[in-house]
């Protein structure tokens, strides 16, 4: 039987809309935290309704210093208390978990939509920070 992910509380750093329909935030990364780009977490909040926990695209790289998330924004109580956090609010995150991960000795094509870019965008700062010795292209679409 597989493990559960590991669960992890953490300060929110940074908090900010990226579009009038998205927004951003920045986590403190634990220390034992290791992750490959484009792998996901749950990420649990509190709403109105109480303590919800969703699966959420990591927007960073692990090379670098935070965990980002990005969402396109709706009425749900899980996207209105996510735009709502401040730094200094607490998260819990679980995880990583997942399988699409960049294969770092074969060229790589990104495809993206809107907020589809969120966990493409780390995999992109992954191969520039690492200087992999592999072409990535990312076509990215946004309205």
């Amino acid at each position: 039987m597989a493990e559960p992910p590991r669960g992890f509380r953490v300060p929110v750093v940074s908090s900010r809309p990226l579009t009038p329909s998205t927004h951003e935030i920045r986590i403190e990364k634990p220390k034992a935290f290791v992750f490959r780009p484009t792998q996901f977490t749950f990420l649990q909040l509190r709403t109105d309704e109480g303590m919800d926990a969703r699966p959420m695209s990591l927007a960073s790289s692990p090379t670098r210093p935070h965990l980002e998330y990005a969402v396109r924004l709706s009425d749900s109580p899980y996207k209105r208390a996510f735009a709502a956090l401040q730094p200094g609010d607490e998260v819990r995150v679980f995880g990583p978990i997942g399988d699409f991960v960049l294969h770092e000795t074969r060229p790589a094509v990104l495809l993206a939509g809107g907020v589809g870019i969120t966990p493409l965008k780390g995999m992109a700062e992954y191969a520039a920070d690492k200087a992999l010795p592999i072409p990535v292209r990312l076509v990215f679409s946004n309205r």
